[in-house]
């Protein structure tokens, strides 16, 4: 099994952490951003920094990481195919934990309720990974420039705009 490193990567030693809070403030170079765009297939990412929060909780069964980020890029239109400018601010909030509760458990009781929980294994967190899968959890699935519309073509050829995607091949059905 081949190991991948993330390419934006910043790990925290759990055990470095005291009961304090600590903050890190992290910012992707040039190389991070231009591998990050590969892998998100984005167009270009021209900034990535974020604020990130690190906690120990619960007699150090846990790590509660919080944390606000912003992303300037560029995605691909999938009407026109052209380049979008994105400006992307969000927040995220996981909490590590040791002993993972079994599925059924009632999380409530616990204190945990709606939040997102991971497993804690071994003795570092990526904060930098955590920032980057926020990131393309943020992103729109189906960019759209503005007053982009996707225009049909009728068997004529003819423009046949505010048709829906398949409905030129619903013909095809009808031959059947």
């Amino acid at each position: 099994m081949e190991i991948v490193k993330p390419e934006f990567s910043r790990p925290v030693r759990i055990h470095d952490l005291d009961d304090n809070e600590r903050i890190e403030e992290i910012t992707a170079t040039e190389e991070e951003r231009a591998a990050l765009a590969r892998r998100f297939s984005l167009v270009a990412l021209d900034r990535l920094s974020a604020t990130v929060r690190l906690h120990r909780r619960d007699d150090g069964r846990a790590v509660q990481v919080n944390g606000r980020f912003l992303a300037d890029l560029a995605q691909t239109c999938v009407v026109t195919l052209e380049p979008i400018p994105v400006h992307v601010e969000d927040s995220f909030s996981v909490l590590f934990m040791r002993d993972m509760p079994n599925e059924g458990d009632d999380l409530d009781a616990e204190g945990h309720e709606g939040e997102e929980i991971e497993p804690l294994t071994g003795d570092v967190i990526d904060v930098g990974e955590i920032v980057a899968q926020s990131l393309y959890l943020s992103l729109d699935p189906y960019p759209r420039r503005s007053g982009a519309q996707y225009v049909a073509k009728g068997e004529d050829g003819a423009d046949r705009p505010g048709d829906r995607a398949f409905s030129v091949l619903a013909h095809w059905r009808e031959r059947r």
